[in-house]
This record gives structure tokens, C-alpha cells and sequence, in this order.
């Protein structure tokens, strides 16, 4: 009998284990892991939604639970279009792997950590998804580390925040454990929502819990930080949907949603201020980070009169957008080993390394919401969902968005200044190893972000499938 679960959990947990054994083999484990991240993201947009096909005149049905260990896994067919997407992360992450000087069991653990993100969003009781999420962190310890890794603090932050995370979501649901609906005034109620939410504060994260972000990418490749990161922007999102599906005391604590909205216009915000005074490339990659939380944060806190639906617009664009983004960082650091990553260091960049410039600049106002760019047409339903009558709703967005929009012009000055010949140093450039399929992800990232600006409708669509089991949250919500 065939199982969904299998097919999309354990499957991809084996072989990518199998595929650690063979780290050694880099060809062959590179090889292998992105043919398994295809077929099971083709599959994901193949199968049919009834979960029902005939072969042979013979009809079979496709199971969707299963028990192991005393825990259940359900995946419905409502959540293969997420399953596809998260393997789709996977697979570019995977496929690029080669160009960089990252560590063996890369191709391996683009199979483990999808297998994991999804297996959050399935396993009954859903709480021990904040026990699966921390086996994702300590696994992201194997992947971030290497030789050249000179301090670990950021890594050690992140684990530290990620299990009080898990802590504080797990005592909160085993504390408030069969309750549905009683006074939100109840101070367990008030006690368990708190502990719950700021869990996910640490988990997300928000400010100020983002400082770890920008330590990370400081100390590691860029490369396997943003894999990490974009699972953790995916899954995140839809978790907490879950969270707010089950437990009725907490989506109808009175003011919760407000608060959401408040909070993602405070961060987009402060994304904004921090990047209008960063010097530090590197370091950017955290607030650009910080504003998609923020604009997360947005969405949900405007379901009640918007619904979900942009949250579902917004998820595949965003993931080719930290892709290209930080394809574009590890290709400069592959390129100039050792240079700093400040900006007065891109001095005459724009003559040496024409088209990396300008992918550099578009992944930076695609992200910023750029009109005609991919995620234009989910930002600009954020922008327009906002209470019109209210100005002052529109104030932190602004401000977020024009702080983006200076670190992109002292970005574009510096590559188009002329190099100082005393003060600016010759930096050590080294010859791409894939020099082809480089230019060729480069222009493939370019071509991504425009048609999917130009022509949403034919691509985005399929993706509102993640958020239809919860279309009914903001109907409730709304009256």
C-alpha cells in the first residue's frame, strides 16, 4: 500500500542518511540527492488530490497516516503542495552545492532537513513538532561547521534560543492539554498564550531575538546559513497556523491579531533602520531576513479582513529570492577568498564583475518589493490590505522599505566608485570552479525574479493550496 508519509518523510530521511555514508563520494551523493529532491517535488504537484489512480484497470488509493513509535504522522493531500515546495528549496540549494567550498554532507542533509520541516507539520500530537524542530537545529551543527569556523557563538546562540523555544511551547501545550474554549481572562489561558507566543518569537525569529541571524553569517558560509534560514522562513509560518487552528483559546484572545500586525510593522520598521546604516554586506542577509518575518507577521495579524491568501503568494517568490541572494554572496566570497565583506570593498566592482553586480542589486530591490519583480504582487497585496483610512499603518512600512531602498544606493555607489590605488588593496581572485553553470544559475535567478513578477497568475496560483486548510481561521476570525 502506498503512504504519503513514507513517500515524503521517511523515504528522503533514509536516503539522506544512506547519502551521509557516502559523503566521501561528493559527485555521486550530489548526484543522487538532487534526483530524489526532483522526483519527490515533481510528485508533490503530480499526484493527484483525491490521493486516488488507476493502473492496470486496477484503482489503488494513496494511504495518508501512519503510526510509528507511538506517534502518528497525517499527510493529507492539502499538504503536498507544501511538501513540494519545501523539497523545491531543497533541490536549488542542493543543485548549486558544488560551486561552493562547503562541507561533504551539504547534499545530504538538503534531503534531511526538508524530510524534518515537513514531518513538523504532520506528526499528531502537533506539539512534538517543537521536538522535531530542535533535532533540526543540533543537526544544523554538523552542517555549519568547518574547519575555517573561528568562533561559534553565533551557532551556540541559535541552539541555546531554539531549545528554550521548544521549551516554552511544549510546557505551554502540556499545560493547557484538552482545553478548547473557556474565559480568555483565565490566567492559565493568558499564562499558556504567552509562553506559546513568545516561543515563537524565539523560534521565527523576531526582534530582538534575531542577533544570532547576522553571527551566523559573519562566522559561516553563506550557503548553508540561508538553506537553514529559508526552511525555517517556510515552516514557521504554516506552524503557527496549526498552532492557531487547534487551540481556540489562543486565536480568540481579543487583541491578538492587532498585536500581530503591530509587531510585523515594528520589525519591518527597525529591518529597515538597521540596514540603512549597515556597511557590512554580510550582515545585511539578517535584516533582510528580519523584514520577511515582519511581513509574515503582517499577513497573519491582517487575516481577519485579508485572509491567508498572500501568505500563500509570498512563500515560493521569497524562496527564490534568498536563493539568488545568497547564490550571489557565496559566488563573491568563492571569487575573493578573504576579502572583508564591507561595502567600501566593492569599490570598481561593477567593471570587474558586471553581471554578479547586478544580480547583487536586483536580489536587493526584489526583496524590498520592487515593482515587476517576483515578490511585487504579494507585497503589494500587504500594502493594500492595510486600513487605508489610517495613515499612520503605512508609516513603519514606509520606513522599512526606505531604509532597504538606502542600503541599495550606498551599495550601488560603492560598485560604481573608482578604486582608491592607495588605500584599496588588490584582492586575491581565484578562477570559478563551474564557471558555466555559474553564469547559468546566475542568469536563471534573473529570469526567475521577472517572470514571476510579470506573470504571477501562471505561477503563484498552485501555492494558495498551503493555506486553504485554514481559510476558515479567517472567516471565523472576521465576524
Amino acid at each position: 500500500m502506498i503512504n504519503l508519509v513514507l513517500i515524503f518523510i521517511f523515504v528522503p530521511l533514509a536516503v539522506g542518511f544512506i547519502l551521509l555514508l557516502l559523503s566521501a563520494q561528493r559527485r555521486l551523493s550530489w548526484a543522487l540527492s538532487c534526483l530524489v529532491l526532483a522526483a519527490l517535488a515533481a510528485a508533490a504537484f503530480i499526484l493527484p488530490q483525491d490521493l486516488v489512480f488507476e493502473f492496470r484497470k486496477n484503482q489503488y488509493e494513496i494511504r495518508t497516516g501512519l503510526v510509528l513509535l507511538g506517534r502518528s504522522f497525517v499527510l493529507p493531500s492539502s499538504f503536498l503542495t507544501f511538501c513540494g515546495l519545501t523539497y523545491i528549496t531543497g533541490f536549488l540549494w542542493s543543485l548549486c552545492s558544488p560551486l561552493f567550498k562547503i562541507k561533504a554532507n551539504f547534499p545530504a542533509m538538503s534531503l534531511i532537513i526538508p524530510a524534518m520541516l515537513v514531518m513538523m507539520v504532520t506528526v499528531e500530537p502537533f506539539l512534538y513538532a517543537a521536538v522535531i524542530f530542535e533535532m533540526v537545529a543540533l543537526l544544523s551543527i554538523p552542517l555549519l561547521l568547518q574547519k575555517e569556523t573561528r568562533t561559534l557563538r553565533g551557532l551556540l546562540h541559535f541552539i541555546v534560543l531554539q531549545t528554550i523555544a521548544m521549551t516554552l511551547v511544549l510546557l505551554s501545550s502540556w499545560m493547557l492539554a484538552g482545553v478548547s474554549t473557556v474565559q480568555s481572562s483565565n490566567p492559565m489561558i493568558l499564562r499558556g498564550t504567552a509562553m506559546v507566543l513568545f516561543g515563537f518569537v524565539l523560534w521565527m525569529p523576531a526582534f530582538p531575538f534575531h542577533v544570532w541571524i547576522a553571527e551566523l553569517f559573519k562566522e559561516n558560509h553563506p550557503w548553508p546559513v540561508s538553506f537553514l534560514l529559508t526552511g525555517m522562513q517556510t515552516v514557521f509560518p504554516l506552524l503557527l497556523l496549526v498552532f492557531l487552528d487547534r487551540f481556540a483559546w489562543l486565536r480568540n484572545l481579543p487583541g491578538l491579531f492587532e498585536s500581530f500586525r503591530l509587531l510585523g510593522s515594528i520589525i519591518i520598521a527597525l529591518a529597515g533602520l538597521f540596514a540603512s546604516f549597515q556597511i557590512n554586506y554580510r550582515r545585511q542577509s539578517a535584516y533582510l531576513f528580519l523584514n520577511e518575518t515582519g511581513y509574515t507577521l503582517l499577513i497573519i495579524g491582517l487575516a481577519p479582513g485579508a485572509g491567508f491568501n498572500t501568505l500563500g503568494l509570498i512563500f515560493l517568490p521569497r524562496i527564490i529570492s534568498f536563493w539568488f541572494w545568497s547564490f550571489c554572496l557565496a559566488i563573491l566570497e568563492t571569487r575573493y577568498p578573504g576579502a572583508s565583506p564591507d561595502l567600501s570593498k566593492l569599490n570598481g566592482f561593477i567593471l570587474n564583475e558586471p553581471l554578479l553586480s547586478l544580480g547583487m542589486v536586483l536580489a536587493q530591490i526584489n526583496l524590498m518589493g520592487m515593482p515587476l519583480l517576483s515578490l511585487f504582487p504579494a507585497k503589494r497585496h500587504i500594502w493594500f490590505s492595510l486600513p487605508m483610512a489610517n495613515p499612520a499603518d503605512l508609516l513603519p512600512i514606509a520606513l522599512g522599505t526606505l531604509g532597504m531602498m538606502l542600503f541599495i544606493l550606498r551599495m550601488i555607489m560603492a560598485m560604481v566608485s573608482s578604486k582608491d590605488p592607495v588605500k584599496d588593496m588588490p584582492l586575491i581572485e581565484q578562477e570559478l570552479p563551474h564557471q558555466r553553470l555559474t553564469l547559468a544559475a546566475l542568469l536563471l535567478g534573473m529570469l526567475m525574479i521577472l517572470i514571476f513578477g510579470f506573470f504571477p497568475h501562471l505561477f503563484l496560483n498552485r501555492f494558495l493550496e498551503i493555506v486553504d486548510p485554514f481559510a476558515h481561521l479567517a472567516g471565523a476570525l472576521s465576524q
